[in-house]
């Protein structure tokens, strides 16, 4: 599409790549790693064990070196951890 877009607030959902952000407004990925203590996660997608006891809602749980999500979709789950390098290998 060619011309300009309007609109009170603009996702950039392109990751890493930054296609809006850093692409297009040129305004560069700014690093947080050295107040943020999470650097790692683990990521995957596991089958609902009973379909019919499947949650409305997203769950995120407080762990002894991170945090944990479990992300309930339609077919299936999305369920990962993230922790901190520093105190997990």
């Amino acid at each position: 599409a060619n011309g300009c877009l309007y609109a009170d607030l603009f996702v950039d959902c392109s990751g890493f790549q930054g296609l809006l952000i850093d692409k297009t407004l040129r305004d560069p990925f700014v690093p947080y790693g050295n107040c943020l203590l999470n650097d790692r996660a683990l990521a995957a997608q596991v089958p609902y064990p009973d379909a019919a006891r499947r949650s409305p809602y997203t769950t995120a749980r407080a762990m002894s070196s991170g945090w944990c999500w479990d992300i309930p979709l339609f077919h299936r789950r999305g369920v990962g951890y993230v922790y901190s390098s520093s105190f997990v290998s």
